[in-house]
């Protein structure tokens, strides 16, 4: 079938499409919208559909973190309409005043925004 390249040329495809508590999310429900896709995969498990996808079971909407995690994955698409989300870390009531967990989390803050400048 080819690499797709674009998102718009997915028809015919087979897809990993998250599900359960996951289906509310934006390329959930944008990948089952799409015209000729072939869901191939459900699963409410991100690692599921991240090692289906490294089985070469279909596409599956990963973010770059898990993707480049995985040199035998190859990016075929970008999805630049889907929106930003938040992402969180939580810590124990007062641990985020003692330096160590300051120090750690403002390097999580720095390669997050790597990430979102990629």
């Amino acid at each position: 079938r080819g690499t797709p390249a674009t998102a718009d040329s997915l028809a015919g495809h087979d897809v990993l499409v998250p599900s359960g508590e996951l289906e509310h999310l934006p390329e959930a429900r944008w990948l089952t919208s799409l015209p000729g896709v072939r869901v191939k995969l459900r699963s409410s498990s991100m690692v599921a559909l991240f090692e289906a996808a490294r089985a070469g079971l279909g596409l599956a909407v990963l973010t770059r973190a898990w993707g480049d995690a995985a040199p035998d994955l190859q990016r075929v698409a970008g999805l630049p309409h889907l929106p930003a989300r938040p992402v969180w870390l939580l810590t124990a009531p007062g641990a985020s005043k003692t330096g160590g967990v300051q120090l750690v989390a403002q390097r999580i803050a720095e390669l997050m925004a790597t990430f979102s400048r990629v």
